[in-house]
């Protein structure tokens, strides 16, 4: 699949067109060029108009992921197996694990309308007998959308299927939505589907507020699966304030102290850039605050695998002398107050994963995608960089001060050794160049910066 520049989705669309005929129900052509030239200008356009191309576009994605109709043919060929009961042959993923019968008519198994289970093999929940017994747990229904606490279930990457998203690290977002006016019926669908859950949260005040926590999905899958939750969102009209944030989970589970080190430094130097890729609210906010400098404190000195370990937590919970039954106690807590950073590295402790809390909340497919692609590959690149690499960047941009400040931490000072930092065009230099997978996330990158800082940062 090419290359989708984000700032040109009405021009994808109309080339879709082009290639596959009219489009559906009430959309024209003239209103897809119109919009093409309305985005050249402002990419990031909130107009009745361009939202209703946005919502094209991502129904498009949705229906071409999900069918493997992909918009052209340069794609690897799908392994195929014929079907045990008619003998046509199919992809691998439309063939049922169970039985060997093609999913789209053969198949009679009964299975879980959540994680897709085969329902005789996990037994059925006594309260519903379209669901399995691993997926059974209560739920309610407010405002149509049902609120459940699921299962994790996890979507890896499927191999020859990676085409936007290179890398294979799952990644989980955390959807804030205030209210909507709309029908959820697709997005209950899409929630079933990919075994998402639906909770409360009580940092939004809204009517039908609500999160999505999304299943883990790496490569393509993780693209496929923001796609179709997004459209059931414009079906609904969801909407956000500057109350709702966006919240990515990346796996981390093959990270050691050694790698978690490499990435808080490399973090510590990027901060500021990474702060001017989000809005304003987002900058003075208590629920992600700046930790570059407080994380990196004294990581230089420690030189010992022993030593690397006991810095790191001691960053991460604030402590000034090491106190083990303290830091084990707090490593099983979930809410621990050290959870509120920018980088949230409690996570990796509690759950595996390392948690950005930055973005400002979102329902636009293109923003979520860009933001989640763009932190997987962060933390690739923090595995594989080596120590001497970052070091080289540490001495190269010494004495440029942090222009971030957390004034209730008493470790963060004017000192080049605790608030170093690259200059945002660099920085924003350095992600498009060293860590963007592609052109599409090189291009979100600029865009987004260009848009959030017409003046100075």
């Amino acid at each position: 699949m090419p290359e989708l520049e984000y700032s040109d989705l009405a021009r994808e669309i109309r080339d879709w067109v082009n290639e596959h005929g009219p489009l559906p129900q009430f959309y024209t052509l003239t209103h897809v060029q119109e919009a093409a030239q309305r985005q050249e200008s402002d990419p990031f356009c909130a107009c009745n108009q361009c939202e209703r191309i946005r919502w094209l576009y991502n129904d498009i994605m949705r229906r071409t992921y999900l069918t493997g109709a992909w918009l052209d043919d340069r794609h690897p060929q799908e392994e195929t197996r014929n079907c045990l009961a008619c003998g046509d042959p199919q992809p691998t993923y439309a063939l049922c694990d169970d039985c060997g019968y093609c999913t789209q008519g053969c198949c009679e198994c009964r299975r879980c309308q959540n994680c897709n289970r085969n329902l005789e093999n996990q037994g059925r929940c006594e309260d519903d007998e379209d669901t399995c017994s691993r997926c059974c747990r209560s739920y309610h229904t407010r405002g149509g959308v049902e609120f459940r606490t699921r299962e994790v279930m996890f979507h890896p990457a499927q191999p020859g299927r990676q085409f936007l998203n290179p890398s294979t690290r799952m990644v989980a977002v955390e959807i804030e939505v205030d209210h909507y006016n709309g029908n959820a019926t697709q997005l209950n669908r899409s929630l079933r589907q990919w075994n998402c859950s639906v909770v409360t949260d009580g940092s939004l005040d809204g009517e039908n507020s609500f999160e999505i926590n999304t299943a883990p999905a790496g490569g393509d899958r993780f693209v496929q699966e923001i796609v179709d939750l997004c459209s059931g969102l414009d079906i609904m009209r969801a909407r956000v304030n500057h109350h709702c944030g966006l919240h990515i989970h990346i796996d981390a589970r093959d990270y050691d102290h050694y790698a978690m080190r490499k990435l808080i430094r490399l973090y510590s130097l990027l901060e500021p850039t990474f702060f001017a890729l989000v809005p304003g609210s987002r900058r003075r906010n208590n629920y992600c605050m700046p930790c570059g400098a407080l994380l990196q404190r004294n990581l230089k000195k420690a030189k010992l695998s022993s030593e690397n370990t006991r810095q790191v937590e001691m960053n991460v919970y604030q402590l000034d002398g090491y106190d083990e039954a303290q830091i084990q106690d707090r490593k099983r807590q979930k809410y621990d107050s050290s959870r509120y950073n920018a980088l949230n590295v409690h996570s990796w402790y509690y759950r595996g994963t390392v948690e950005c809390r930055l973005h400002a909340g979102s329902t636009r497919a293109e923003r979520i995608i860009g933001w989640g692609i763009l932190w997987a590959c962060f933390l690739d690149h923090c595995k594989a960089i080596r120590d001497n690499d970052i070091l080289k960047l540490e001495r190269k941009y010494l004495g440029q001060l942090n222009p971030l400040r957390r004034p209730v931490d008493r470790y963060i000072v004017n000192d080049p050794e605790t608030s170093t930092a690259m200059p945002i065009e660099d920085g924003i230099k350095y992600l498009a160049t060293k860590v963007a997978p592609n052109r599409t996330v090189a291009s979100y990158i600029k865009a987004r910066y260009r848009s959030l800082n017409r003046r100075n940062f």
